[in-house]
């Protein structure tokens, strides 16, 4: 069960959001009830879409967004029986493929264990050719509560952790408001998620095997994960006479709200130049992202 939408105390019965439910893609979310007393589940939504909902001021109605990575939305109301009422919109990509876009490409492996299934998303290059071979850019996070890897539709690095750990692999590093050392964190996160050996997961000890090129981005005004857990990582790689690019953002908190646009613009110029070997165009600038009184709502709950 991922969210709890209602529950209906006369009828005694609740409806929630599930995953682990679509065989093709676990991460796809469906529309489900049950009674309280545990019996009685059955998926509403009977299809194998992802379905992304939110449930009407009135919690009468629910606004189901039914997508994959490759197929755009259906935005529909429906009832709690799962039946379509209206349905408000079917989303036109026409535009959109006409520039040469393509849909991401689902994809799974195993883990290293050889038995855990683990699931990805591949966007390539507009004009891909298959012929040529291409950096790829991985984007993890180390918290295994935040799911990176999107079951539904989107036209859209911590780099930290990976490059000392697989240097061989990652040859260039970006660390955005990166926690480096839970040494020098909150105890409840590095145990919750990463158990009791803090130097196990400490980039800081493990900054003599950094290889390639890293980047390190932290906000001068961060709360949650402080800058000095950025500048230890400095430190060390200085004292081990290793390269390091910093870039700090005075006024910036944890989520980069208002800097976006500048901090993904150094993020790409940085790919840029140390994965193709060229200079991004010079004017290039992405207009900030307007901030509405919902936004800061939808970031921190």
């Amino acid at each position: 069960m991922r969210e709890i939408l209602h529950v209906d105390e006369a009828e005694r019965v609740v409806y929630f959001v599930a995953t682990g439910l679509v065989a093709e893609d676990p991460y796809r979310r469906s529309l489900c009830r049950a009674a309280l007393d545990g019996s009685g589940f059955a998926r509403i939504t009977g299809d194998d879409l992802d379905h992304e909902v939110t449930v009407s001021a009135n919690r009468e109605y629910v606004i189901d967004s039914a997508s994959t990575t490759s197929l755009p939305p259906v935005i529909s109301v429906r009832g709690w029986d799962g039946a379509v009422r209206v349905e408000l919109e079917r989303a036109d990509i026409s535009r959109l493929l006409a520039t040469g876009w393509s849909a991401p490409e689902r994809f799974r492996v195993k883990a290293a264990d050889g038995v855990t299934d683990v699931y990805g998303i591949v966007y390539k290059p507009h004009g891909f050719d298959p012929r040529r071979t291409y950096p790829v850019i991985d984007r993890p996070y180390p918290g295994p509560h935040a799911n990176r890897v999107s079951p539904a539709f989107d036209s859209g690095i911590l780099g930290h952790e990976a490059e000392p750990i697989f240097p061989d692999v990652y040859k260039v590093g970006v660390a955005e408001a990166g926690n480096h050392d839970n040494r020098f964190y909150h105890a409840g996160w590095g145990e919750a998620y990463d158990g009791p050996d803090y130097v196990r997961s400490s980039n800081v000890e493990a900054a003599d095997r950094i290889r390639g090129k890293l980047l390190l981005i932290h906000g001068g005004s961060d709360d949650n994960v402080h800058p000095h857990l950025t500048l230890r990582l400095a430190e060390r790689l200085i004292a081990l006479d290793k390269d390091v690019d910093m870039f700090i953002i005075p006024g910036a908190e944890h989520a980069f709200v208002g800097y976006e646009h500048q901090v993904s613009r150094r993020r790409w110029d940085y790919l840029v130049r140390n994965l193709l070997g060229v200079e991004p165009p010079e004017d290039y600038r992405i207009a900030p992202t307007a901030i509405d009184g919902e936004m800061p709502a939808e970031l921190f709950g």
